[in-house]
């Protein structure tokens, strides 16, 4: 059987965790607190930029749940073939990122527009 209950219902809890973090992340990212780099090195300036985010709740909360959409994505790669899994898990995600951020109020892209300059970037490549 190519889907069993079990791993449509793990597929579904990975895109939701991938997917319905992301506006999350974008928004938890957006509010950060701004690092002043100041006279300090490089390694001590990203160390408080890494410290700043780790404790912002905003952004560490999205970003937990969003590492466990992955470890889950691994534990299904183990058992299930990648062909399979990985296209059915990203396109969840990419579903669920719409839902997610449709319900926090963004603004949907205008889809001809997008896909007018997709085309022309895919042309030019």
């Amino acid at each position: 059987m190519l889907f069993d209950g079990g791993l449509l219902m793990s597929l579904v809890f990975v895109g939701v965790l991938w997917g319905g973090t992301n506006p999350l992340l974008k928004r938890g990212s957006e509010s950060l607190p701004e690092v002043n780099q100041g006279n300090s090195s490089w390694i001590v300036y990203r160390l408080r930029v890494l410290f700043c985010a780790f404790t912002h709740l905003q952004f560490i909360v999205p970003f937990v749940a969003n590492q466990l959409g992955s470890l889950a994505f691994y534990f299904m790669l183990s058992h299930h073939d990648v062909s399979i899994v990985g296209p059915v898990a990203n396109g969840l995600a990419v579903v669920f990122t719409g839902i997610s951020a449709i319900l926090l109020g963004e603004r949907p892209i205008n889809a001809r527009k997008f896909a007018c300059s997709s085309t022309w970037q895919i042309i030019a490549l």
